[in-house]
């Protein structure tokens, strides 16, 4: 009897004993254990065996695993043993709904793949709906893929926001501007309109940037580059721009301004400010690159969708080599299959 006492004496003591253990480590939401992290920080630290703590949406620890767990109490925990913890992959450009148009026009340039085909795609098919299921597929790809953050350019973009809110993903969206009738707004005035009300209503949201997003050198007046321009400095929301993304772009704006280049013209013309993101940049001068770096003008280069549309291969090592900020991007799923 005496013996049966002593164990039950002990065990309670034992449990006590783990009991007050456990209060006093921190609460954390998720704990991810077993993995090995590549951090990313300065010092680009890998940690074999590691643990992240995750508390209200923010990572809070990272350290060994053996010493994550004896510091927090997980109200989950994922086993990552034999897997490779890394930051969420950034997505620096795309058209989120367009995965709905993938494959529909293959084997042709830039040119013949926008006008003949996509532009015309757009008009007939292109509503808010289309918009919803089509970010909603997107999205699905996006986080299937490890992408937690992408910057996008498209129509009906307080859809995209609201559907990529909902989904908990990251993202730079713009409305684009554009000189004539888009799916959603009939003139530029009513697109740039719907922009101002879209950053009003959005800006400060803890997952969604919107942004500025005029097309294209070639597809947007000089004078609405400008307003562009000083609607982004205005709410101080970024710019995003398709730029010398082909030869044929570059023809044109040699053509029609003083034969200038792309970039030199949006430049001459007081374009860029400090929270430019342009996409592709492929048919740039030395020269060009000098004038990007003066701006600090972040670069989506898009290399599958480049190579599939036949418009060329940016300078990237030079880009690099001049310390330009460059990051990867997938372009929409119509002009490159994936994202």
């Amino acid at each position: 009897m005496n013996k049966m006492l002593i164990l039950s004496l002990l065990i309670n003591l034992f449990l006590s004993v783990d009991f007050v253990m456990a209060q006093r480590k921190k609460p954390a939401d998720l704990l991810i254990i077993g993995g090995t992290i590549v951090t990313m920080d300065q010092q680009k630290k890998i940690i074999e065996n590691g643990g992240i703590a995750i508390r209200n949406g923010e990572i809070v620890d990272i350290g060994q695993a053996n010493l994550i767990m004896r510091e927090y109490n997980g109200r989950k925990i994922i086993n990552a043993n034999k897997k490779v913890i890394i930051p969420g992959l950034i997505n620096t450009h795309t058209h989120i709904p367009m995965v709905l148009f993938r494959g529909i026009a293959d084997d042709m340039d830039l040119q013949e793949w926008l006008t003949k085909y996509i532009f015309p795609a757009e008009a007939k098919n292109v509503n808010e709906n289309f918009v919803r299921i089509g970010t909603r597929l997107g999205l699905a790809e996006l986080v299937k893929g490890g992408v937690t953050t992408y910057c996008d350019m498209y129509y009906f973009e307080d859809a995209i926001a609201d559907e990529t809110a909902k989904a908990g993903v990251r993202a730079v969206l713009g409305e684009t501007l554009i000189d004539f009738p888009a799916p959603d707004n009939k003139n530029f005035e009513q697109a740039i309109k719907y922009t101002e009300n879209f950053i009003k209503k959005w800006k400060g949201h803890n997952l969604i940037t919107p942004a500025v997003a005029p097309h294209a050198p070639y597809t947007v007046s000089k004078e609405h580059l400008i307003l562009a321009r000083q609607l982004s400095d205005k709410f101080d929301v970024p710019l995003v721009i398709h730029l010398a993304e082909a030869e044929t772009e570059t023809e044109f704006i040699k053509k029609n301004h003083e034969g200038l280049r792309p970039v030199e013209y949006v430049a001459k013309i007081g374009f860029f400010n400090k929270k430019t993101i342009a996409a592709h940049v492929i048919q740039i001068s030395p020269e060009e690159i000098q004038i990007l770096k003066k701006y600090d003008v972040g670069i989506a280069h898009n290399p599958q969708s480049n190579m599939k549309l036949a418009a060329g291969i940016a300078p990237i090592p030079l880009m690099l080599k001049e310390n330009l900020r460059v990051g990867l991007g997938t372009d929409g799923a119509a002009s490159n299959n994936d994202l």
